[in-house]
């Protein structure tokens, strides 16, 4: 009977230590779950702060790269370098207008850096790049023609540029109304030129 009693003390001891084995294995794999859980969502919080104070970096970089410009035009203008914002953006000492480029001659920049992406005709008509002739003859073409009352053309031009200090790449982009009133076959004298939207963006690739 003394044996018995011993056994069932050793056995009682035994499965307590078990139980408390087992409660601190489950103690500590639950304090551990809950501490990776609230890492993990704080972890992630701080992700998505960090990239909301990037984008918003971005923006006040592009929004200043942007100003400057701007300012720059404004400066070159009212130091008679050019009559108006066009030609920042579409002249240089060769043409008027770099999309007057005839058959045989090399696309050009413009005093400002920017060459030609896109030129349309009535905002569907592709003008360039097109291999069906050349920018001048194809809009020459268009001036002799007697059924429209007004010819609207629309160039696109850009601009990148790498900023090593703010470490990431930029592009400009303008795009330009010109309008020819019925009657101007003038290919230099369009009667009118103004900038419908100028974007500053991140070049991502």
């Amino acid at each position: 009977m003394k044996l018995w009693g011993k056994n069932m003390k050793n056995m009682n001891k035994k499965a307590f230590l078990l139980l408390i084995t087992i409660f601190l294995i489950t103690f500590i794999m639950g304090s551990f779950l809950v501490g990776y859980r609230m890492t993990h969502t704080r972890g992630k919080k701080l992700i998505s702060r960090l990239n909301t104070l990037k984008i918003k970096e971005k923006k006040d970089i592009l929004h200043t790269l942007a100003y400057h410009e701007l300012y720059k035009i404004d400066k070159y203008i009212r130091e008679g370098k050019y009559e108006n914002t066009i030609d920042f953006f579409a002249k240089n000492n060769d043409k008027k207008r770099i999309w007057l480029k005839k058959k045989g001659e090399m696309l050009q920049l413009s005093y400002g850096g920017y060459t030609l992406q896109k030129f349309f005709y009535n905002n569907s008509e592709e003008i360039y790049p097109n291999s069906t002739g050349e920018i001048y003859e194809r809009i020459l073409d268009k001036l002799q023609s007697h059924f429209v009352e007004k010819r609207k053309f629309t160039a696109r031009m850009e601009k990148k540029i790498k900023s090593d200090e703010f470490n990431m790449e930029v592009i400009f982009t303008v795009v330009i109304d010109i309008e020819y009133e019925f009657g101007n076959e003038d290919i230099n004298r369009a009667d009118a030129e103004y900038i419908k939207e100028f974007v500053v963006s991140e070049d991502v690739q």
